[in-house]
């Protein structure tokens, strides 16, 4: 999972469209989203027609390749209430607020793990006093 920001592009699906077939990908917005859709067919065209196309392929290919690994690295070395923490702190830095709606089972989904796992951590992270829980959505104190 990552997250794609204003002026970001999803290498995965620019790379199925370079192939011309099918991304695997599936996306879901935090917040109302305009998107910009580039028929595959044109795709190879507009890299030759376009050469900044490739700076900017190359650029996000960079940095979702820096995202996995620092993924890898969360996974490996911390415990699953640091990896909540920061999965909680990423998506409100993306919304601009420290409310965060998602449910546990998203929140478990997101993380790859169980929901009854996710449901005993964030219990402990409340009883921290590090957020509040409430149905469907989380309040982060410590932002």
């Amino acid at each position: 999972m990552y997250y794609i920001k204003a002026s970001e592009s999803c290498v995965m699906s620019f790379a199925a469209g370079i192939k011309n077939s099918t991304s695997d990908i599936f996306a879901q917005t935090l917040e109302e989203t305009e998107l910009l859709l580039i028929p595959a067919n044109s795709l190879k065209t507009w890299l030759k027609n376009y050469p900044q196309l490739n700076v900017l392929f190359n650029a996000q290919y960079d940095m979702r390749y820096a995202d996995l690994l620092h993924t890898l690295e969360n996974m490996v070395f911390h415990k699953m209430d640091e990896r909540i923490l920061l999965i909680l702190k990423d998506k409100a830095v993306l919304i601009a607020s420290n409310v965060i709606k998602i449910s546990h089972q998203a929140l478990a989904d997101d993380l790859a793990t169980s929901r009854e796992v996710i449901s005993r951590v964030l219990k402990k992270l409340e009883r921290e006093g590090k957020l509040i829980l409430s149905h469907q959505s989380i309040k982060i104190l410590d932002l």
